[in-house]
């Protein structure tokens, strides 16, 4: 019995440090039959009413980026499920998670505007107190995305 438990505690010690390997976030790309300075207002104003803080903010590249917004509550697990996979940490206490945005928008000549949206999601660990990136579902995208179309009066 000993050698059983012994074995089971080597397994628990060896399985509580290993992490799946993550999968490379989602990246949404769509054309929008608007253009450009209206695109471009429409995602800035969303990220503002949505309380983001920006990062890189480059109209003339077309580069959006936020700074992480962070999430504490006790909906953090239910919110991190909703939007991302996260990896296996056994005995994981998800406490907190961020969420931001890297956006690249290009005019295109018919007029349109081409967008590529790029959610990050990160959790933190209560007991191995590290944080650790997820994988978006394409949720947060989508949300973003359905936001600015809505923004500029574009429906599906």
């Amino acid at each position: 019995m000993k050698k059983l438990l012994m074995l089971f505690g080597c397994f628990l010690m060896l399985n509580a440090c290993a992490t799946a390997p993550v999968q490379e976030p989602v990246k949404m790309q769509v054309s929008i039959n608007a253009k450009f300075d209206k695109v471009w207002n429409a995602a800035v104003k969303i990220l503002t009413v949505q309380k983001y803080s920006f990062k890189t903010i480059d109209k003339p590249s077309g580069v959006l980026q936020t700074e992480e917004q962070v999430y504490e509550g006790s909906d953090v697990r239910n919110r991190m499920d909703s939007y991302a996979k996260m990896p296996f940490v056994l005995f994981s206490v998800w406490t907190k998670m961020t969420t931001s945005y890297d956006i690249l928008m290009l005019a295109e000549s018919n007029g349109t505007t081409t967008i590529l949206i790029s959610a990050n999601v990160s959790g933190y660990d209560m007991h191995g107190k590290e944080w650790h990136k997820g994988t978006t579902n394409g949720t947060l995208e989508n949300m973003l995305l359905s936001s600015i179309k809505k923004e500029l009066g574009i429906t599906d």
